[in-house]
């Protein structure tokens, strides 16, 4: 990141030269992982865990691919306010201790889990670099996306009504979430000015 000639930030990006296709099912168990975590729901998250060959760590795993704490993973991440100063010193604070477990886990994952780790940390530190660290509506993004991949997947193996219902439901559920967020903002900022 640098200073530009017109005085904004500019992003300059390196090409790591590591490309990998992303199959159907990595993206459909990544998308369950996510999923898993955005809701709390620990038996799915050990079962995406599972498909990504590390279902005894799964607790570890969500932590490092959230960026978070397994206490804020466990709340599910929906519930939980962004990252806190004490969360992200207890994360520092412990990263050390966690470290061969965390070695096993790269050890295990599909090679295309590596990529996307490696991805997102490279923008967690963009984050830390601009001080800007998601809040909940990079999650609620994500969970969006997450669903659409599952219904994909899950209507060509076992199309139904009830999964078109249930589809339907969870997208006008995050958008009514989407507008009470926004609707909130407002709110706070005509309060505070």
């Amino acid at each position: 990141m640098n200073k530009g000639k017109d005085g904004y930030p500019e992003i300059v990006l390196l090409d790591h030269g590591l490309y990998e296709t992303i199959s159907q099912d990595f993206q459909y168990n990544y998308s369950m992982l996510w999923r898993s975590m955005i809701r709390g729901d620990q038996k799915s998250l050990r079962k995406a865990s599972a498909a990504l060959n590390v279902e005894s760590m799964f607790p570890l795993l969500a932590a490092m691919v959230s960026g978070r704490s397994w206490q804020s993973v466990k709340q599910g991440l929906k519930n939980t306010e962004s990252i806190t100063k004490k969360e992200d010193e207890l994360i520092q604070a412990e990263i050390s201790m966690w470290i061969p477990e965390m070695s096993e886990i790269l050890e295990h994952i599909p090679k295309q889990m590596i990529l996307v780790l490696k991805t997102n940390d490279l923008l967690r530190g963009l984050e830390t670099t601009l001080g800007c660290r998601p809040g909940v509506a990079s999650f609620v993004h994500m969970s969006e996306y997450c669903l659409r991949m599952m219904y994909a997947v899950e209507k060509l193996n076992r199309p139904s009504w009830k999964l078109y219902f249930d589809f339907q439901k969870e997208t006008w559920a995050i958008f009514f979430y989407k507008m009470y967020l926004r609707t909130t903002k407002v709110c706070i900022q005509s309060i505070g000015g």
